[in-house]
């Protein structure tokens, strides 16, 4: 029989993606009963609750896709895997694991007789009968798998065997990966009926402070729950309906080579006005930025076409204004260094400098409307050059039929 690597490897994948998950999940979970509560992910355990440096609770997580295939009997290499590290952990620091809670967390099943079954936090749970159980595995089993953790439990003395298993708690038949984002949108929907977007986006920013966490030096920080909740009720504020979530916030400077023929029109008006090349580069990251995050919030539902248009139409009525203005100021006849010096001057008092009224009351991000002014410029529906439609006309019509 061959082993199957790739499937290994999914597996392997999905059970570090549920640690992070599951870890969102148990700090949401607690931190509205202790508000200082505090997670590791990797440092001391799989996830660690921690208190002023001082890990309270460690969890062993296991995952499974198909958790009749990991039930938690007497020889389960997942069971014995945590006891290995943990008995390893109370050979070295036996102080600290007298003052810890170890739990092992598993999507998979644990028979009410069994040694797993019997150290769940419950009335039936048995201590001394577990350890007899565990005990003859050890002596008994021929796993080689489990050879190693049999040596370091069975290392231990009687007396610190019995502790070990007093600081133990099994919770088995937990939420797999998929059921664990189903249970965090469900708390969500008291929040926003967006929730949704709300879900997505706090899992996104969860998962950059993850890796920002993991690459700390000796991962000296924890993960906060107060700083979770402050993003929370941030997503929560930005997703109520006179606000819209800022999902593009980075100013990006951008190269023209990055835009498809048919985006380009509004940067050769920009050439038309000769805006100088790295203003060109941030008009770029504006675009983009803009037309992202539109498509981003009509996908959602957040917003409707209508309302953007409504936008787009308020933009062009103010822009209007002011380039029937500029184009009484030319002289008459007009020259081209006139006709770029006042169009450039209408970009930056207009486009610029100018506050233009926000699409929703509460949302405060001028680049989207600097973004939508390039996006109806790309559409010559607005303009800077007095003479920006026949000049660049022809070029849209090249790039029309370069798109076919």
């Amino acid at each position: 029989m061959t082993r199957d690597f790739s499937a290994d490897a999914s597996a392997s994948g999905l059970g570090y993606l549920y640690q992070v998950r599951y870890a969102l999940y148990l700090l949401f979970d607690r931190v509205k009963d202790e508000p200082d509560c505090a997670v590791s992910i990797e440092r001391l355990d799989d996830v660690a609750f921690e208190s002023d440096g001082t890990a309270e609770e460690l969890l062993q997580l296991k995952h499974t896709v198909y958790p009749a295939r990991a039930d938690l009997a007497d020889a389960s290499e997942r069971l014995w895997k945590t006891l290995r590290i943990w008995s390893l952990k109370l050979k070295a620091e036996p102080a600290d694991v007298e003052r810890l809670v170890l739990s092992l967390v598993s999507t998979g099943y644990a028979s009410d007789d069994s040694a797993a079954g019997l150290l769940r936090p419950n009335r039936q749970r048995d201590e001394t009968e577990a350890l007899r159980r565990l005990r003859e595995t050890a002596r008994n089993s021929k796993s080689k798998a489990n050879k190693l953790a049999y040596e370091a439990f069975s290392d231990l003395t009687l007396e610190q065997q019995s502790l070990l298993l007093s600081r133990v708690h099994v919770l088995d038949n937990h939420p797999n990966i998929r059921a664990v984002r189903d249970k965090l949108l469900r708390e969500f929907r008291v929040y926003t009926p967006r929730y949704e977007s709300l879900y997505s986006r706090l899992e996104g920013w969860w998962f950059d402070r993850v890796v920002e966490h993991l690459m700390a030096p000796d991962q000296i920080h924890t993960l906060s729950g107060r700083e979770l909740i402050d993003h929370l009720q941030d997503l929560v504020d930005q997703l109520r309906s006179d606000a819209l979530p800022n999902d593009f916030p980075e100013q990006l400077e951008m190269d023209e080579s990055e835009l498809s023929p048919q985006e380009r029109t509004f940067v050769e008006q920009l050439k038309l006005i000769l805006l100088n090349d790295t203003r060109i580069r941030l008009a770029i990251g504006h675009y983009y930025r803009a037309f992202q995050q539109r498509h981003k919030w009509l996908d959602e539902g957040l917003i409707f076409p209508k309302e953007l248009s409504d936008y787009e139409a308020y933009l062009i009525g103010q822009w209007r204004t002011q380039f029937l203005i500029m184009k009484d100021n030319l002289i008459d006849p007009p020259d081209d260094r006139d006709m770029q010096r006042l169009g450039r001057q209408l970009f930056d008092q207009f486009v610029e400098t100018t506050a233009h009224r926000p699409i929703r009351d509460r949302y405060r991000d001028t680049g989207f409307s600097k973004g939508v002014f390039h996006i109806l410029a790309n559409n010559l529906q607005v303009g800077w050059h007095s003479e920006f439609q026949t000049r660049l006309t022809q070029l849209m019509v090249a790039g029309a039929r370069e798109a076919r």
